[in-house]
């Protein structure tokens, strides 16, 4: 569809040259509606970005360090696992292959996929619930913000990446009692 089209037919000139010059006038009228718009988007954008967000600091309650200590142990450990398993997968491309093989596994199936039963006997991870699915899905998500934060994954980066995947699980896993 051509400019020319756009344009009311009663709002259309004959003269070729007052055309011309309408339809210019009608592209120009659109391009500063454009770039005012997009001038106001990235204002807004600035606009939050620039606010400081209130200072936070990370906090222990020391009541909480004696109790429930097998709950986070056990969370700490299920999630560092996951958190290995998910940073050798990704760095190996594999990582959505093993996702997809942890859902299949977690609802009763089991994979022949020879990278994730890898996985699974090396890491010692537990297939028998949905644990593993969900956390590396929730891996798979930080990975994608922390390659976007800090850049591509390389084996320099392991041990920060794998820190904070376990780190984030630990953050949201909650103990269940067994069926």
């Amino acid at each position: 569809m051509l400019l020319y089209d756009l344009i009311k037919p009663h709002e259309r000139s004959f003269d070729p040259k007052l055309t011309k010059v309408h339809l210019a006038l009608k592209f120009e009228q659109t391009l500063k509606v454009g770039l005012l718009s997009f001038a106001i988007t990235a204002l807004m954008c600035a606009q939050a970005l620039s606010q400081e967000a209130p200072t936070r600091r990370a906090h222990i309650d020391v009541t909480r360090v004696t109790s429930g200590v097998s709950d986070r142990d056990m969370i700490a450990r299920a999630c560092t696992k996951s958190a290995i398993a998910a940073v050798s997968a990704h760095a190996a491309g594999e990582l959505s292959t093993i996702l997809n093989e942890a859902a299949k596994v977690g609802k009763g199936g089991s994979s022949n996929n020879q990278f994730f039963n890898n996985l699974v006997k090396a890491y010692r991870l537990d297939t028998s619930d949905d644990f593993l699915f969900a956390s590396l899905f929730d891996a798979r998500l930080n990975l994608m913000w922390l390659e976007q934060l800090s850049g591509a994954y390389s084996s320099d980066k392991e041990l920060m990446f794998t820190t904070y995947l376990a780190a984030r699980c630990g953050a949201t896993a909650e103990p269940i009692s067994s069926p």
